[in-house]
């Protein structure tokens, strides 16, 4: 049984990196940098450096989006921070949502494309609400690898 889901890790490894390269190579290259230039104007200001960090985390994720899922943290002590800094962070969240929105939809449009189409959904959901949100492996539990 442990064989079996180790083989089953091991072929969905090789799939997101066939996928990931595939999505840098038809140009999954321009979120990141989209992201990245907007995480180092909002480092231009002292105020706006949380943004910054929160844009540097999405383009780490909107580079190899494959084998990754976001994780939104719950608790009491740890929510209100969030809450405020998502909602400052609305404006410029749906902005950014809407072109990955827009992008997914023309993936979505091709057959070929839906595999690209589902990583914008989920780059979309994390630009509304980046605080708060852990990206992980998809084979990671409770932030422990899986063998």
């Amino acid at each position: 049984m442990t064989q079996t889901f180790r083989a089953e890790v091991e072929g969905r490894r090789g799939r997101d990196v066939c996928l990931n390269c595939l999505w840098i190579v038809c140009f999954g290259f321009i979120p990141p940098l989209v992201w990245a230039l907007v995480g180092v104007v909002c480092c231009c200001t002292i105020i706006l450096i949380p943004f910054g960090k929160q844009c540097c985390k999405i383009a780490h994720f909107s580079l190899l989006p494959f084998g990754m899922h976001t994780h939104h943290k719950h608790g009491c002590l740890c929510r209100c921070p969030h809450v405020i800094g998502n909602i400052l962070w609305l404006p410029i969240g749906l902005s950014l949502a809407a072109t990955h929105i827009l992008a997914a939809v023309v993936f979505f449009i091709s057959i070929c494309g839906i595999p690209f189409g589902y990583q914008h959904c989920k780059l979309a959901r994390l630009a509304v609400w980046p605080f708060g949100a852990e990206i992980r492996a998809q084979h990671e539990v409770n932030g422990v690898l899986l063998p």
